[in-house]
């Protein structure tokens, strides 16, 4: 069965360029967010103690702070090593598509 649309790609292109603003602006407003409560957790732990309790009307609250270590792979010595020992870098291959909308360059 063929599809039939009766909507003009144009109309498809211009709903995948407003999706595609959205979501640029969802990303700024995130990133926006996630800087905000980065600076809230520095204050809250530079100034308060661990185990810090407080009230708001009938609930109580307590700062608790976990931390935890992690090993971070540094991918531009690994495969520098790597290569110095002579051996493969194991690298895995993907294809990746991705649609977007663009203006038309002129010739």
């Amino acid at each position: 069965m063929k599809f039939v649309s009766a909507k003009k790609p144009v109309d498809y292109a211009n709903q995948l360029l407003a999706l595609q603003k959205k979501i640029a602006k969802r990303r700024a407003d995130l990133r926006e967010l996630e800087s905000e409560a980065e600076l809230l957790q520095a204050y809250l732990r530079r100034s308060y103690p661990e185990g810090f309790a407080f009230a708001e009307g009938k609930k109580e609250w307590e700062l608790r702070v976990r931390s935890h270590e992690r090993q971070i792979l540094d991918q531009g010595k690994a495969v520098a090593a790597l290569a110095k020992l002579g051996k493969r870098i194991p690298y895995n291959q993907i294809t990746v598509h991705q649609v977007s909308v663009v203006p038309k360059e002129e010739a």
